[in-house]
């Protein structure tokens, strides 16, 4: 969850009606402890100059506020299976000239997603596209991963996935695409907030049934996007999918 950013006067109307009234020592009146007014002159209360979003313990800014406090579920042994032969039997099968290089692509598409969890602090600018038919199970892989991440707002974010995504063709838009798919930085604007530079660890999903879903008009751009058909084998199977 992302910090709520307040001004001095805001806090101390919302802690208003905690005021705690007391008997002063040889006084009629009541004194007042007002909260907000305790909290800014504590002296051993936490102080912060900015936010970050760094995974890496050894490059965050101590003086900053780290918006990544880890992942929310912890990892238990388990059978993953159904989840794992769909990914290597509709995602994955096919896309390879032979059943080698299946065996590649499947390892490539299980590196790359394992590498957030292993590596979040190091994004190795390339992304994942998922192209299909509707009902195939395009989405139903990200559907489970995205629990073990837990973010929502583009800041302090680890993953993005594009569903039903398509390119229209329009270079200025790709150009920004690309340069944010293996970029070292990037602006956050959040309403009512200072925009903030963050490090820019987010990496891209797309999943659509439009063929021209990204932009790989230049082979030499094409490094960045590992582009998967899914089968449809599977297609509309609801007890599949249930399972």
């Amino acid at each position: 969850r992302l910090p709520e950013i307040w001004d001095d006067t805001a806090l101390e109307k919302f802690y208003r009606n905690g005021w705690v009234f007391y008997e002063k020592k040889d006084a009629d009146k009541l004194g007042t402890i007002k909260p907000a007014q305790e909290f800014f002159q504590d002296d051993v209360r936490m102080t912060y100059t900015g936010t970050q979003f760094e995974p890496d313990p050894t490059r965050a800014d101590p003086h900053k506020f780290n918006t990544f406090n880890g992942f929310p579920i912890e990892p238990v042994p388990g059978d993953w299976s159904l989840l794992r032969g769909h990914i290597r039997d509709n995602l994955v099968a096919g896309n390879g000239a032979t059943p080698e290089e299946d065996e590649y692509l499947f390892n490539y598409f299980m590196t790359w997603h394992a590498d957030l969890f292993q590596n979040p602090g190091n994004k190795k600018g390339s992304s994942i596209a998922i192209l299909g038919e509707q009902g195939v199970g395009k989405s139903k892989f990200y559907d489970w991963y995205r629990l073990g991440l837990g973010n929502s707002h583009l800041d302090s974010k680890l993953l993005v996935v594009a569903e039903e995504a398509f390119w229209s063709g329009d270079k200025e838009a790709a150009s920004v695409l690309k340069d944010f798919i293996t970029s070292e930085t990037y602006t956050v604007e959040r309403k009512g907030v200072d925009a903030a530079e963050r490090r820019n660890l987010i990496r891209t999903g797309f999943v659509t049934n439009n063929d021209w879903a990204i932009p790989t008009d230049d082979n030499a751009d094409a490094r960045r996007f590992l582009v998967l058909r899914a089968g449809n084998a599977e297609k509309q199977n609801g007890a599949y999918f249930a399972a």
